[in-house]
């Protein structure tokens, strides 16, 4: 195994990323029709100068926010006073678009499926607290697909957490070496011969 831990896409066949297209367009299109399905009236508005997160995946990544990250009081900075929102918007705007869409329809498929999967009767935005952080912990474990899209929502949280160069002196990073130190260049060397 790599650094990098096993493949989270390890067990997703084609059938399983088909079947994941059509609930999350399925409960797309239904969910909002329900009553409690639709966005949570509280949930907080997408930020204007965003031009990748949709308001569905930004209202998902809010909620999903304190669960997986730091909470503030544990010597971390709280993750409200670094940018990672900001950096999921840069991050989403990197994909190519067929992964884009399939990173799309799983967060659909995450925010809606708390009205069947959790029998929660209400879309994931509208869970409380400790709903939401159980209904997040049931997903790690789940099928392929949810385990999928676990992966994908905890691990771009925490890597744009983690990115803000204010969250490094906590945790004793001086911040990448190319940053600190100057190194010469050595221009084009030749190879040694023997």
């Amino acid at each position: 195994m790599d650094n990098q831990g096993p493949n989270p896409l390890s067990g997703v066949t084609r059938r399983d990323l088909l079947k994941l297209t059509l609930g999350a367009g399925a409960l797309g299109l239904a969910a909002p029709l329900l009553p409690g399905c639709g966005p949570a009236p509280d949930a907080p508005a997408r930020p204007a100068n965003f031009s990748h997160l949709s308001d569905l995946e930004y209202a998902v990544f809010h909620k999903a926010a304190p669960v997986v990250l730091p909470p503030p009081g544990d010597g971390l900075p709280d993750y409200r006073q670094v940018p990672v929102f900001d950096n999921l918007d840069r991050f989403f705007g990197s994909f190519p678009d067929p992964v884009r869409k399939q990173v799309a329809d799983g967060l659909r498929l995450f925010e809606y499926g708390a009205i069947v999967i959790g029998w929660h009767f209400r879309s994931f935005t509208r869970l409380s607290d400790d709903d939401a952080r159980g209904y997040i912990l049931r997903w790690r474990t789940g099928n392929a697909v949810q385990k999928a899209v676990y992966q994908v929502l905890t691990r771009a949280l925490i890597s744009c957490y983690w990115q803000a160069p204010v969250t490094w002196k906590s945790v004793g990073y001086a911040g990448p070496l190319y940053l600190r130190e100057t190194i010469p260049s050595l221009g084009n060397a030749p190879l040694p011969t023997e």
